[in-house]
């Protein structure tokens, strides 16, 4: 009895102590999902500067959130203009200030038309993608990208706008 008594504290510790991490570990590991909505255009390109256009993307740049509120989006524009006064002068057309992100410059060699634009079934402008990141929190608390997907993938002016009309689907 004395022996299994003096084992007994031992073990509940190690299963206290053993689960406890095992929590922290689960909770550190923990998968949310970022969804991005980008959006490229530039100077150069009709589409891009007409007024339905701009109106458009502005207000979807609202809406969208208000949609999905259960969701975590982020909305980025992106000017391919090279140079990056101009780029910032397209951008301003889009009178909305919901962006969260911007960028500007390099064309096609730009970070994001790199990244996302280039790789899509027709690399032009106007073109508008969402990506779903999904992440975890790395061992300093940020948010690590382990899968991303293509939820929408729109060129061209008539398939931003049907996607406009079908209020933001994300259905493939």
């Amino acid at each position: 009895m004395s022996f299994s008594r003096k084992l007994w504290f031992p073990l509940v510790l190690f299963i206290f102590l053993f689960t406890t991490g095992s929590f922290a570990q689960q909770e550190k590991n923990k998968k949310d999902s970022i969804y991005s909505v980008i959006y490229f255009g530039a100077t150069d390109c009709y589409y891009c500067n007409i007024e339905k256009n701009i109106s458009n993307i502005s207000k979807m740049v609202t809406e969208i959130k208000e949609n999905y509120k259960q969701l975590n989006i982020k909305t980025t524009i992106v000017s391919m203009d090279k140079d990056i006064a101009e780029g910032l002068k397209f951008i301003e057309k889009y009178t909305t200030r919901n962006w969260d992100e911007i960028a500007i410059g390099s064309f096609y060699k730009n970070e994001l038309a790199l990244t996302y634009l280039n790789k899509t079934k027709i690399p032009g402008v106007p073109h508008l993608v969402v990506i779903k990141h999904v992440t975890v929190d790395s061992d300093l608390s940020v948010p690590v990208s382990i899968s991303d997907e293509v939820l929408v993938d729109l060129v061209g002016g008539t398939q931003i706008d049907g996607w406009l009309k079908e209020n933001y689907s994300f259905k493939k």
